[in-house]
């Protein structure tokens, strides 16, 4: 069993989170473009199979960043920085 990396691990931890915030992950195909969307009132987040986890992390990140999150739910000073950065870039 292979070792996760460090982007591979906040993908799986921001992953965490936005479940938590009742968002649902959907990995599409190449020719679906990757994002936040509300399909039938549910909150999806969909990201291309394809990307590597530095890309899904910071998606992931970017959507958080959109959300009123609840601080318990943020498990770590990375993904509460990584979401801060986010926030930082959609408002800059």
């Amino acid at each position: 069993m292979s070792q996760l990396t460090g982007d591979q691990k906040r993908v799986k931890v921001l992953e965490n989170v936005a479940r938590k915030a009742g968002l649902r992950i959907v990995y599409g195909r190449p020719r679906i473009r990757s994002g936040a969307c509300v399909y039938r009132g549910r909150g999806f987040v969909v990201i291309h199979k394809d990307s590597d986890a530095a890309a899904r992390a910071r998606l992931l990140a970017d959507v958080l960043a959109e959300q009123e999150l609840d601080d318990t739910w943020l498990e770590s000073d990375e993904v509460r920085e990584a979401i801060a950065e986010a926030r930082e870039r959609a408002s800059g």
